[in-house]
């Protein structure tokens, strides 16, 4: 069942504006695979041309080795779950979930077996005779789900489908998701702008920006080594710091920051040369707080405290100018938090901080 997506120098316009530029993508069969990105990045676009919704302007989109771009969208063995749950008002649980097998004329006993199996993939058996509008916004995301798996489609496409729930239920959804796939073994691809989700549930992330590809990779690589600024601040918190390559220790690279100070990072492929500028992302749980004469420390002012349940979020404006967001986990020991005002160090283990690309 499961079904490789190859994506070969796509590209979409419409009239003037190019939505998609030149991406080249290849998503193994079987797993959860996530288009990550702003708003207008492209990422629905691309999904909406794996559908069949849209044709690419250049480019071909592959399907288990088959060109299917040009192929109408009912031919292909792909199905979508969108924003809207789009389920019929006047029908049951069990109705919708049949809907789609009805239109392809499935025998009845095949329905009914099927309808069956995905209510209780789902777990709403009970609740097979309720309308929607009986229904609570995570049952009927559980229906919309049952009804796009119900003709065993090679292909699930998911188009921000979490985006209208709360925060508690869209956390439930994500597992539910995540097992959805695993049980189904169908290609997953979803769509979102939430990093968390994507961080959450995919086996690999592509993460766009307009019209772009910009890193392809399991979501733990791109978080620890983001290929540039963009990824780095747009997957979690990052803190950027900006110098000049002071040399190599051993094989790891001296960086000078602007304003003072001096921060140890891991090199990219190719050794940078000394004296090149340079950008490093630090991420928030990789800083220390710690007494401000100690050694290598990065002296600075505390300007904010931030208290977020879990952790607390501590602002420290550094003497030689940027403000560094360090996270401290709130372990309930009744240690001393750092106040507005106190003066700190902060320490960044050497090679935890990334060199970005130019």
């Amino acid at each position: 069942m499961t079904a490789s997506i190859e994506i070969r120098r796509v590209s979409k316009r419409f009239g003037d504006f190019t939505a998609l530029d030149d991406v080249s993508l290849a998503l193994p069969g079987g797993g959860f695979f996530t288009l990550l990105g702003p708003s207008g990045c492209g990422k629905t676009t691309l999904l909406r041309l794996i559908a069949g919704f849209e044709y690419p302007t250049e480019g071909a989109i592959l399907l288990d080795g088959a060109d299917i771009a040009a192929m109408p969208p009912n031919r292909r063995p792909v199905n979508t779950v969108f924003q809207s749950y789009a389920l019929f008002p006047h029908m049951t649980v069990a109705d919708n979930i049949a809907f789609g097998l009805e239109m392809l004329d499935r025998p009845r006993t095949e329905v009914r077996a099927t309808v069956a199996e995905m209510l209780a993939l789902v777990k709403m058996e009970a609740l097979a005779r309720r309308r929607p509008a009986q229904l609570s916004g995570g049952q009927q995301q559980r229906v919309a789900l049952a009804r796009a798996l119900a003709p065993k489609p090679k292909v699930l496409l998911l188009d921000e489908p979490l985006s209208a729930l709360d925060l508690k239920l869209r956390k439930e959804m994500q597992s539910e998701l995540k097992r959805l796939q695993r049980e189904t073994g169908v290609t997953f691809v979803f769509v979102t702008h939430d990093q968390e989700e994507a961080l959450t549930m995919s086996d690999a992330v592509a993460v766009m920006s307009a019209g772009r590809v910009l890193q392809v990779g399991a979501p733990r690589d791109i978080y620890a080594h983001p290929a540039d600024r963009f990824v780095a601040g747009f997957i979690g918190e990052t803190n950027f710091l900006e110098g000049r390559v002071a040399g190599m220790d051993g094989p790891l690279v001296r960086v000078a920051l602007d304003g003072g100070g001096t921060v140890t990072a891991a090199a990219r492929a190719e050794p940078p040369a000394t004296g090149a500028r340079t950008t490093l992302a630090v991420r928030p749980e990789h800083v220390a707080l710690t007494d401000a004469d100690a050694p290598g420390a990065l002296t600075g002012a505390v300007s904010e405290i931030v208290y977020v349940g879990p952790e607390t979020h501590a602002h420290l404006t550094l003497d030689a100018g940027p403000t560094l967001l360090v996270r401290l986990p709130n372990r309930g020991d009744g240690a001393a938090e750092p106040r507005p005002g106190d003066r700190l160090g902060a320490l960044i283990r050497p090679g935890i901080a990334q060199m970005l690309k130019d």
